[in-house]
């Protein structure tokens, strides 16, 4: 429940995260390179110009443009928690297969286990820990 907490919550951030790095009206993948875009900026005086209705609808598309781009960060930022929380149990599975072969007096098939749930999750303490003592065992 907590891993899938902190998930939730990095989803969130990069959601927001994405919207705040994107100019406005610009939509999600498209360059704002000057290079490329050599439009003028708009200037406050032409903002005047638009009638109020004229500026509703400009607001409403805005709003529309924010919100797509929400969603597709949304998007982006679920596949990113589940890819993470699959290593995550994949990493799990390592790590008690390991723990098994360990409590059997294999060391070299723990260690290997160990390794693998490394490298699925590296932020786990404990399997750095768990691979040592095997390696230890190991020298004995």
């Amino acid at each position: 429940a907590a891993v899938a907490d902190i998930l939730s919550w990095e989803k969130d951030i990069k959601a927001k995260d994405a919207v705040a790095r994107q100019p406005a009206g610009q939509k999600p993948g498209i360059s704002s390179n000057a290079d490329t875009n050599p439009q003028p900026p708009v200037r406050e005086q032409e903002l005047q110009k638009i009638d109020t209705g004229d500026q509703r609808k400009l607001s409403a598309q805005q709003e529309r443009d924010q919100e797509e781009v929400m969603s597709a960060a949304a998007r982006q930022a679920d596949r990113e928690d589940a890819e993470k929380l699959k290593r995550v149990e994949e990493a799990l599975t390592e790590k008690e297969k390991g723990n098994l072969f360990f409590k059997k007096g294999d060391f070299k098939k723990a260690i290997s286990c160990y390794t693998k749930s490394i490298g699925l999750d590296p932020t786990s303490a404990v399997v750095p820990v768990n691979r040592a003592m095997a390696y230890l065992k190991l020298k004995e």
